[in-house]
Order: C-alpha cells, then sequence, then structure tokens
C-alpha cells in the first residue's frame, strides 16, 4: 500500500499575539496511513501535538508574541515512520510599536542642571524591549538605564560638569522596535550671572560716578575666585561659594587721566567672567535735592504787559493781531524802565545788534541783518559740587514768513540730549503765518532737555542765522527750565 502524509494547509497567517486574526490559534489537519512525528520547528512555535499514528490529527499552531520588529516566517517539517516528508509553512506579523519619549530636547547648566536644579529626565512607554545610549563624543551624558524591557520606565540623564569653556550640544539614540529617537542635550558653559559689565567709579574710587556704592552683584554656580585684576582696584570680598554674592569694588585716588581695568574671575570648573572698571578724573558731581518738577527759572515777560498799558500805542499784541498789523514795539535800549526790567532775567546775546523789542506780554528779537538771542542771566539755583537735569521750555512765534530756526545753546557744565551737539540742540521751527487774514501763530511749550547743568551752565536762547544778512525776527515768550529727574 502506497504510504502518505497530508497536510490540510499549506501556510499558518498569525498575528504579532501569536494567534490569528480571529483571536484563535492557527489550525490544520494531519492525514497520514502510518506514525509520523515533528522533526523541526521555529523555536517561537508551539503545536499541541509533536508526534501521531495513522488517521487524522487536527494540530493547533501559536506562537510567542513577536516583539522582533521584523515579520518572521518558519517551517513545520513533518516525517512519516519512513522518512516520507511534510511541511507547512508558519508566518507572523510583527508587533506594531506603541512607544512615547516624553521629552527630546533638553537644556542643562554648567553642572549638568536643569532650571530646577535638578537632572534631567526622561519618561518612556514602550511595547518593546528598548535600548538609550550616547552617540560618538557625547560620552559625557550618563543615562541612569542603557536598556530597558517593554512598559514604563523613567531613565534620568546624569550629565557632567562642562569642564570645556565652550557650550556643548550631545545625543542620545532611543531604539525600540524600528523605532528610533534622538535625545538632544544643550549644555551651557556659563557659570556666572552679573548684571552689568561695565562699572565706572568716581575719581576718589569710593563710590560710582553716581554716587552710589560699587557693588557688583554675582549669581555663582559654584565656589568663584577672583584671579586676576588692576592693581589699582580692590575687591572684596575675593572668592565667593555658590549662589549670590556682593561684592564691594573700589580704586584708588585717580590723579592721572580717565582709566579702565579689568577684574576676572574663574569659577571652579575653569568657566571665566570679566567685569570691565573705568574711572573718571573729574570730580563726580552729585544730584542735587531739589523734587522733580521744581522750576530754577521763570520768565512769564509779565512786566512787558505792563509796558504796553503804560504806551499802548507804542507796545502792541502783534502775535496776537490780524497779519500781525498791530506792529509797534518799544526798543529796550530807548526805554530805561524797560532795559532795567529786562536786565532783571536776561541778557542780550548781541547787545552791539540792539535788536530786542518790548511787545505786549513778550518780546521780539532781531531786525534786517541782526539777529540775536537771550541768555539767562542768574545762575541756577544749584549748590555747588552738585548737579541737575533740567527742561528748558518756551514759546516762540515767526514774524510773518521769516526763515527764523530757534537753537537752545549752553556752556560751561552739561550736556544736551538728543542735540547736534552736547552744547546745541536740535532745531526748533516756529510755525510760518501763511494767512494774512489770520493772528500771526505761536509754537507753545518748546522743550529742550539737558542733563548735568550746574551753576555755572549759562543757558541761551537765540536764531540759528547769528551774523547772517536778511530778515529772521522772531517773538519769544514763557522761559522756564525745570527740574525733570526726581534725587535718588
Amino acid at each position: 500500500m502506497e504510504t502518505f502524509l497530508t497536510a490540510s494547509e499549506a501556510d499558518i497567517l498569525l498575528q504579532a499575539d501569536g494567534l490569528t486574526d480571529k483571536g484563535q490559534p492557527g489550525e490544520f489537519e494531519l492525514g497520514s496511513n502510518r506514525s509520523w512525528k515533528l522533526t523541526s520547528k521555529p523555536e517561537w512555535v508551539t503545536l499541541n501535538h509533536e508526534s501521531g499514528v495513522r488517521g487524522r490529527q487536527k494540530i493547533y499552531v501559536s506562537a510567542a508574541k513577536n516583539t522582533t520588529g521584523e515579520d518572521r516566517q518558519g517551517f513545520l517539517e513533518f516525517e512519516l515512520d519512513n522518512g516520507q516528508p511534510e511541511q507547512v509553512a508558519v508566518y507572523q506579523y510583527r508587533l506594531a510599536e506603541k512607544i512615547k519619549v516624553d521629552k527630546t530636547e533638553f537644556a542643562v547648566n554648567l553642572l549638568g542642571l536643569g532650571e530646577d536644579g535638578k537632572a534631567s529626565v526622561v519618561a518612556i512607554s514602550s511595547n518593546y524591549v528598548w535600548s538609550l545610549t550616547a552617540d560618538e563624543g557625547s560620552e559625557w551624558i550618563e543615562p541612569s538605564a542603557k536598556a530597558g524591557d517593554a512598559g514604563e520606565a523613567t531613565v534620568t540623564l546624569q550629565v557632567k560638569a562642562n569642564d570645556t569653556k565652550a557650550d556643548r550640544q550631545g545625543r542620545l539614540t532611543f531604539k525600540a522596535g524600528k523605532t528610533v529617537i534622538g535625545i538632544i542635550v544643550s549644555q551651557a558653559a556659563v557659570a556666572f550671572d552679573i548684571p552689568i559689565a561695565t562699572l565706572t567709579l568716581s575719581k576718589s574710587g569710593k563710590e560710582t560716578i553716581s554716587g552710589d556704592n560699587g557693588v557688583i552683584d554675582i549669581d555663582a554656580l559654584e565656589e568663584w575666585s577672583v584671579t586676576d585684576k588692576a592693581d589699582w582696584l580692590t575687591c572684596s570680598p575675593m572668592t565667593g561659594k555658590a549662589g549670590k554674592t556682593k561684592m564691594t569694588v573700589t580704586a584708588t585716588l585717580n590723579t592721572g587721566e580717565p582709566r579702565e581695568g579689568t577684574i576676572t574671575l574663574r569659577s571652579e570648573h575653569g568657566v571665566e567672567a570679566t567685569l570691565v572698571i573705568k574711572q573718571d578724573n573729574k570730580v563726580t558731581l552729585k544730584p542735587d535735592d531739589k523734587p522733580e518738577g521744581h522750576v530754577y527759572f521763570s520768565e512769564p515777560f509779565d512786566w512787558a504787559h505792563q509796558i504796553a498799558l503804560l504806551y499802548p500805542d507804542h507796545c502792541q499784541d502783534q502775535v496776537g493781531s490780524i497779519g500781525g498789523s498791530a506792529g509797534n514795539t518799544i526798543p529796550i535800549y530807548s526805554n530805561a524802565d524797560a532795559k532795567h526790567l529786562f536786565d532783571q532775567t536776561l541778557e542780550d546775546l548781541v547787545p552791539g545788534g540792539k535788536c530786542i523789542y518790548i511787545a505786549d506780554g513778550y518780546i521780539k528779537l532781531g531786525r534786517g541783518n541782526n539777529q540775536t538771542g537771550v541768555v539767562i542771566k542768574k545762575a541756577l539755583d544749584i549748590p555747588e559740587g552738585r548737579m541737575a537735569d533740567v527742561e528748558v521750555s518756551f514759546d516762540i512765534a515767526d514774524n510773518k514768513q521769516d526763515p527764523t530756526v530757534v537753537v537752545v545753546e549752553i556752556s560751561g557744565d552739561g550736556q544736551i540730549v538728543d542735540g547736534v551737539s552736547a552744547t546745541k540742540s536740535h532745531d526748533i521751527m516756529p510755525i510760518k503765518n501763511t494767512d494774512p487774514g489770520k493772528p500771526w501763530q505761536w509754537s507753545r511749550d518748546q522743550k529742550v532737555r539737558i542733563k548735568g547743568v550746574t551753576a555755572d551752565t549759562r543757558i541761551s536762547i537765540h536764531s540759528r542765522q547769528m551774523g547772517l544778512k536778511g530778515y529772521y525776527r522772531w517773538f519769544l515768550d514763557n522761559i522756564k527750565v525745570t527740574r525733570i529727574t526726581t534725587n535718588k
């Protein structure tokens, strides 16, 4: 009789969990007319029978979960007792990855710690075994676990202190199944947080140029020391621990030119920070004790209105009249009372030109081929050794459409803010009177700021066309010098 060994299925298809898509083991019937046995199978396959006698036998096939990351295939080899073979193929899909790495970028400080002062932690969820290794050149990052089984895990990144004196970046590679994820760690090489890079001391060296103590706030990640400094500087303390330290810097008296030196701080791991210390060679002026809004000087020209009341036909309000038609004014050099009152507060910048006139409540400046301005006569009430920041304000008007430009200029101490130079302001343009049917127009409350004025500062307001030929006539009212910063 002819022998036979026959399987009812040539292929068995299993899912990643080792069962069919119906959740059952794969199955087939093995028919034979002699005894048989299983001679070979993949180690990941399990059968309910591995031998049998003649007849029909139902064979159930299952497999271990496929976490290899690849689909796999194997063969079941059967054989009759006379050596006749039969074969059944088994195919199994790989397990689909369900992987999560909660964070893939970390920034740490010089000591390898995050903003919270702790080591960085990676949370891993994986249905595969996994590995986590440092790329070449990133060995300064050491994960607390380099491999793990499927499930949940947390891995602490132990980052070595950065002694390279330069920022650096490293990479870890996470692998699970076919999934590959890069984890980037950026490490700074900064040991100090210092809010200022430059400190300017006074001539005496005992305080800053603003009169404050020469204190530098140092916030360090680790212990530090002063390793180098200019020999004319003193630092206290010269060393510090991790955390915040106030270091006082003083200098010897500067009897020469302004000078500049440096202080070098070095942390425990060799990171350096350099502070620039400058020292003035002039006596430092401290702010006076006047409050913001204090008025040092005021000239509203009320006396000019009183002159107009005495001479109504000769001292008129030209700016306030239609087209400037009320044009009579009184030269200050031809009226003793007017000249006396003017001289109480102001000086004529160019007295030889004799071109200042009294109008009703204000003054007029300039005539053909002659220009001038006014200088505040009295010194501002600022004590010796003190200074103030001030604002000069005034009203101006143009004589018809004369191309007049007005500026503020100073001599002595101080610096004009946003000027064309430290001593001269930007151009101030009065409104041009283009409509003859209307009164001329005032440009009210024109302002120029000056820093660091003293009693020695001289302030003038004049036309920019000083010395030019032609007509550059204008009107001036309500001069005021006011404190704009509060003493601290």
